[in-house]
C-alpha cells in the first residue's frame, strides 16, 4: 500500500508546480473491508461507497478496493482540494465547524438524541442545506479531478470505468468542467469555481488565446493587485472584443478610437493599466509609443474637466444603483477621478492609482 502515499506525494508537487496550491491540511486513511463497514456504521452512513471525505478532521477514508487510486483521486484530491481552497470549499468548511462545535456542545448521548439534534439545530440544518445546493459543483469538480489526474498517470481506462458508475447528474456536471477545461484551460476552471489566482504572463496569454482565438487585440496589459482571492484584472486595446466581467475575470475594452482620445484626457482609467500593468500580448512598440505620448502631453484645462465630469457621473451611478459591488465600483471611479484632477490642478501627472492613493490618502479612505 505504499504506492498510494506515492502517488499522493508525487500528485501534490504536480499541483504546486500547476497551481501553487494544493492538499495542505487533508491526510488520507485506508482500510480493509471490515474495518470499512464499522467505520461507515459509526459515522451513521448507510450509502455504499469506496471512500469519503470528514471535513472536521480532513481526512479521506479509502476502502482498499481495485479502483483505491481512483478515490484517491475523487476524495484527497477532488473534495480536500476543493474544501481547502475553493470558494465554496471555504464555506463549506467553515459551516461544518460550527455544526460540529454545536454538536460538542450539545453532546446527544443516544441515536435518539441525535436524531432530535440533526432536526432541531439550526447550524446542523444550514450546512444539510448548503451540502445540497452545492452538491453538484463539489461532485463534478472531484470527478473532473479523477479525469484531469487519470490523464496524467495513464489510468484512463480506470476512469472511465468509474465514471460510469456515478449518477448521470453528477457526470453531466464533471463534463460541463471537462469542456469548461478544453475551452479555456485548467486555469479558468479553478479560477472559476474560487480558488487561489496564481498566475503568470504564459498562463494569462494562453487563456486570452483561448477567450479570442482570432485574436483582434492591439495590446493587453494585466494589471490591478493580482492577489490570489482577488479578481484578474486585464485592459485591451481592441477595435471588436467587448468588455468581459464575471466572478473571477474583469476585463475593460477600448477601441481604438477612444483608447485615443482618453489618452489626450490623461484619463486614469487609461494610463493606469499602462503605467502598471504588464503587457501579455500586443503591440509592444506602440505601447512605449502611447507612454511617451502621455509623459510629453501638456496638461490643459480640459483634462482637469474630464477628470470632474467623470467623478460625478460615477458618483450619480453609485447613488442610483442598488447592487452593493457596482456602487463600491463606482464610488472607487468618483475617488479615482476626484483624485486626479485634483493631481493635474497642481501641474502634475500622477499615473497611477497607487501613486494617486499615496498623495491622497482621505479620498480613498
Amino acid at each position: 500500500m505504499t504506492l498510494i502515499y506515492q502517488i499522493k506525494e508525487e500528485l501534490e508537487l504536480h499541483l504546486i508546480d500547476q497551481f501553487r496550491i494544493s492538499p495542505e491540511k487533508s491526510k488520507i486513511k485506508l482500510y480493509n473491508l471490515p474495518e470499512w463497514i464499522a467505520f461507515k456504521k459509526s459515522i451513521g452512513s448507510e450509502t455504499y461507497a469506496p471512500g469519503c471525505y470528514t471535513v472536521r478532521d480532513n481526512t479521506s477514508h479509502i476502502l482498499n478496493s481495485p479502483d483505491y487510486i481512483q478515490t484517491l483521486f475523487h476524495e484527497h484530491f477532488g473534495h480536500g482540494f476543493h474544501l481547502e481552497h475553493s470558494r465554496t470549499g471555504r464555506h463549506l468548511t467553515n459551516l461544518e465547524q460550527e455544526a460540529h462545535k454545536a454538536k460538542t456542545t450539545a453532546n446527544p448521548r443516544t441515536p435518539k438524541a441525535l436524531k432530535r439534534f440533526r432536526a432541531t439545530d439550526p447550524s446542523t440544518l444550514l450546512i444539510a442545506a448548503e451540502k445540497t445546493k452545492y452538491l453538484t459543483e463539489c461532485e463534478g469538480f472531484s470527478i473532473w479531478m479523477q479525469y484531469y489526474l487519470s490523464n496524467i498517470t495513464r489510468r484512463q481506462e480506470e476512469y472511465i470505468r468509474t465514471f460510469r458508475k456515478s449518477p448521470e447528474v453528477m457526470r453531466n456536471a464533471a463534463n460541463r468542467c471537462i469542456e469548461y477545461q478544453h475551452s479555456y484551460g485548467k486555469h479558468a476552471l479553478l479560477y472559476s469555481l474560487g480558488f487561489p489566482k496564481h498566475y503568470n504572463k504564459e498562463i494569462m496569454e494562453d487563456l486570452l488565446r483561448k477567450l479570442y482565438p482570432s485574436n483582434n487585440i492591439k495590446f493587453a496589459l494585466l494589471y490591478g493587485s493580482r492577489k490570489p482571492h482577488s479578481d484578474i484584472d486585464m485592459f485591451i486595446v481592441s477595435d471588436n472584443i467587448p468588455s468581459t466581467h464575471n466572478n473571477w475575470l474583469d476585463i475593460s475594452s477600448v477601441n481604438t478610437t477612444l483608447f485615443e482620445e482618453l489618452v489626450s484626457k490623461l484619463d486614469i482609467s487609461v494610463t493606469d493599466p499602462l503605467f502598471s500593468g504588464e503587457l501579455i500580448l500586443g503591440d509592444e512598440k506602440y505601447l512605449e509609443q502611447t507612454k511617451k505620448k502621455i509623459t510629453n502631453t501638456p496638461i490643459t484645462p480640459e483634462q482637469i474637466a474630464h477628470h470632474k465630469q467623470h467623478a460625478e457621473k460615477a458618483k450619480q451611478l453609485a447613488m442610483q444603483t442598488t447592487n452593493p459591488k457596482e456602487h463600491q465600483t463606482a464610488m472607487r471611479y468618483n475617488k479615482s477621478y476626484t483624485a486626479n484632477a485634483e493631481e493635474l490642478s497642481k501641474g502634475r501627472k500622477a499615473l497611477t492609482l497607487k501613486k494617486l492613493i499615496s498623495t491622497y490618502p482621505n479620498h480613498f479612505n
